[in-house]
């Protein structure tokens, strides 16, 4: 038993002196590591809590598959890391360029912690993971709860990785004031069967969904987005209706979603955001406005409730002078409605006193965009001038009109734009140089008239024949008192005794030019008659 005892301390002296070995070998001499030679933990090195400024040299970390460098101050960390886990949380690291070559080690999950620390922003390729094993379970990258605010393109790379299958990559971003993540960001060259996106408790008032989910650089077979806890609004829908693949599930509770006209298309049974979010993993968006949407499930609305009510135009007019005896033009300055408004109510002063010192009130209906037209105001129609439209939602906005008593010719209008003020000064001009014009007009159509009666006065009839010029023997012939002119005179009354008249001319000569084969006839035109029948 004796022998027995002796041989036991000497297994323990030697066990002893051994570690003492390995840890002298493995960190130095003088190393401030507390290297474990645990058996279920082989290779670890821990230097946590040890107020170093740097990574410490205890050897080579290369010869460690876990590093433990947590709660320290190292501010910078510019290295190569070969070892399956490596947790430098709790630092006040500002600057990293980390290239994460992993050994071959029998690890089956992958750690980068760098949560905890001051980085404010990951420069290209600020984590280049390469050479893996051919087989890897889970790989988690963890930079939250730091102070970055962008993440740039290619910060994050896993490179030469061709045939590697990858089990999970996680992406922890969470409790960091990011505004904006370049869809580039992360890219990630192997098979990937998961990819957790781990990007709560930001800032984030916009992301596209697709460019993450469907970019060739980072494929996966499954996505889960936690989105939880920013300010994200909405999606848009060209966006999110757009993604090829099925398996995303979307984490959005904790966002002010704005449940109005923009999200409609959620509500219809072939939206794929609505597929996404009925995923097992998925949790929906609370609605957080308009109003009467608020502390709802935004899967819970109908297409009718997705509403984007009626606003005020900001770069309104709702102050407006104008003479007596001006036309006054009022647009009720109502914007971004749908379903769009299609009336306008108007309530405007009378002019006249109700009971008391109220002033009644004239109410009449317009269609939207329609001007409310008052020609010749008086000062008793000043006042307030009240439009109402609604699409299922009301809205009111009062307008303030100032009439003064001094008559000037304008007309003051409030455009749809700016709403502005403005008065037609040269109308008082077009009014006389109008007049002059229609002066002008008629005593061009009274010349005219008279030129075409006078023409039609000159003008022979139907009836008559136009006779050549006589000559001067001729009409000698034929003056009154002649031998001729008795002649027919005498011929005219014994035809006009006869029961029938008829058309007879008398032709006195039918003069033949020897050069002129066409003849022309001489007939006197008191031998012209129309039967009477």
């Amino acid at each position: 038993m004796f022998h027995n005892s002796v041989i036991s301390l000497s297994m323990v002296l030697s066990i002893a002196f051994f570690d003492i070995n390995i840890a002298q070998t493995t960190c130095g001499a003088d190393c401030p590591c507390r290297c474990n030679a645990d058996p279920s933990r082989p290779t670890l090195i821990d230097c946590s809590n040890r107020q170093f400024t740097t990574v410490p040299e205890c050897g080579s970390l290369g010869d460690f598959q876990e590093v433990n460098l947590t709660q320290n101050d190292i501010t910078e960390l510019v290295t190569l890391l070969t070892g399956c886990s490596n947790d430098l949380s709790y630092n006040r690291i500002n600057t990293v360029r980390v290239s994460w070559q992993p050994r071959p080690y029998s690890c089956n999950d992958y750690l980068l912690d760098l949560s905890h620390n001051a980085m404010r922003r990951l420069s290209r390729e600020g984590i280049a993971i390469q050479y893996f094993p051919l087989l890897i379970g889970r790989i988690v990258i963890n930079l939250s709860f730091n102070k970055m605010k962008y993440l740039e393109r290619t910060s994050i790379v896993i490179s030469d990785l061709p045939g590697r299958c990858i089990k999970r990559i996680t992406l922890n971003l969470s409790f960091n004031k990011l505004l904006s993540v370049h869809p580039n960001a992360f890219l990630a060259r192997a098979s990937i069967h998961e990819i957790h996106l781990l990007w709560n408790n930001n800032k984030l008032n916009n992301f596209t969904v697709s460019s993450f989910v469907d970019d060739d650089k980072l494929d996966s077979e499954y996505y889960v987005i936690n989105l939880r806890d920013n300010n994200i609004s909405g999606f848009h829908e060209e966006d999110i209706e757009n993604v090829l693949h099925d398996d995303v599930n979307l984490i959005l509770d904790g966002n002010p979603w704005n449940c109005d006209c923009s999200q409609r298309y959620v509500s219809f049974n072939t939206s794929r955001l609505r597929r996404f979010l009925n995923n097992n993993n998925s949790v929906e968006a609370i609605c957080e406005a308009p109003y009467f949407t608020k502390g709802r499930q935004m899967l819970s609305l109908s297409k009718d409730e997705f509403i984007c009510e009626p606003k005020l135009d900001q770069n309104a007019n709702l102050s407006v002078n104008i003479s007596a005896g001006d036309t006054l033009r009022l647009l009720c300055p109502a914007i971004g409605a749908d379903p769009p408004v299609t009336s306008v109510d108007w309530q405007i002063p009378s002019g006249s006193l109700a009971n008391g010192p109220q002033v009644s009130f004239i109410y009449v209906r317009t269609c939207f965009n329609c001007y409310l037209v008052i020609n010749n105001i008086e000062k008793s129609l000043e006042g307030v001038y009240q439009c109402t439209v609604s699409n299922g939602q009301n809205l009111t906005i009062m307008q303030r009109v100032m009439v003064d008593d001094v008559i000037r010719a304008g007309v003051y209008t409030t455009t749809s734009a700016s709403y502005t003020t403005s008065c037609d000064s040269t109308k008082a001009v077009k009014r006389p140089l109008l007049l002059l014009l229609i002066i002008l007009l008629i005593l061009v159509v009274a010349i005219v008239s008279l030129i075409v009666v006078r023409y039609k006065s000159h003008k022979p009839t139907d009836k008559e024949i136009p006779l050549p010029p006589k000559s001067k023997s001729e009409t000698a012939h034929n003056a009154p008192g002649s031998d001729r002119y008795c002649d027919h005179v005498a011929e005219k009354e014994s035809i006009e005794d006869n029961e029938h008249y008829y058309l007879k001319p008398d032709v006195f000569k039918t003069h033949r030019n020897e050069e002129d084969e066409v003849p022309y006839v001489n007939i006197n035109i008191n031998h012209i008659y129309v039967n009477s029948r």
